[in-house]
């Protein structure tokens, strides 16, 4: 096993989540079904070679006196079960898998299962252990890997680098120009009623949706990735704090 690295503030939320008895709640299922031109053999070699080439299909975490404190690198075996009996009910089976617990102390955070009578792989992994770009990624990787294609570099772990000063400066110039509109808009809430829970609706226009719809694809992100991000910002903003964890 390689030395710790730090996790996320919401990856560790993510694992206290679990610690604590809620399974099932951050845990994602990918259900695949092959065609009967695919062999389960080469199902079975393409993920095998798709958990060599990611660097987080090879990471556990690392929990100490019930709190998450970081990650490592794993030692990867056979990277999937057979399973050679179909369930009577897959909406049963999928439900049972999702609570049933995965190793999240030096173990790996997810398993696969191939039903090869049923021509199917069932990946299922916990959320704090990949976001929904990275799972994209490793899809991708394994289609590759699964009909020949180009495209099956490694997946290597992310750094995020320390930002620039200019760089915090700079956002904090456009945050101030983004708020400044905003400035004089106050928001009336309703009245609290013990029967009624209170909502507020702001519709951001046409123009706008457009604006952050466009930006995402120039980042190469999800829409909901970046409305999450410039929600904390706005958090963090009217909060007066340095940082925020926010999830959706």
């Amino acid at each position: 096993m390689n030395s710790n690295r730090a996790i996320s503030p919401l990856q560790a939320a993510m694992l206290r989540s679990t610690l604590a008895g809620k399974l099932g709640e951050n845990v994602e299922q990918v259900e695949i079904d092959f065609s009967s031109c695919v062999s389960m053999d080469q199902v079975a070699s393409a993920w095998t070679s798709t958990v060599a080439r990611t660097a987080a299909l090879r990471m556990g975490f690392v929990i100490h006196d019930g709190d998450p404190s970081g990650s490592i690198s794993l030692e990867v075996g056979v990277p999937f079960q057979i399973e050679q009996t179909i369930p009577d009910s897959w909406s049963a089976w999928l439900a049972r898998d999702r609570v049933d617990p995965l190793p999240l102390n030096g173990g790996l955070p997810w398993r696969a299962v191939i039903f090869p009578q049923a021509r199917k792989l069932i990946w299922t992994f916990h959320h704090a252990l990949l976001d929904g770009r990275s799972i994209t990624k490793i899809l991708a990787s394994f289609q590759a890997g699964l009909t020949g294609s180009g495209g099956r570099e490694n997946l290597e772990l992310a750094v995020a680098p320390s930002p620039h000063p200019d760089e915090i400066r700079a956002a904090e110039t456009f945050h101030r120009a983004a708020f400044a509109p905003l400035e004089g808009f106050s928001i009336e809430f309703p009245m609290d009623q013990a029967t009624v829970p209170a909502q507020v609706h702001r519709c951001l226009g046409r123009e706008i949706v457009a604006g952050i719809a466009s930006a995402a694809v120039g980042m190469e992100v999800t829409v909901a990735t970046l409305l999450t991000w410039a929600w904390g910002q706005a958090v963090a903003t009217a909060a007066g704090a340095d940082a925020v964890a926010v999830g959706q």
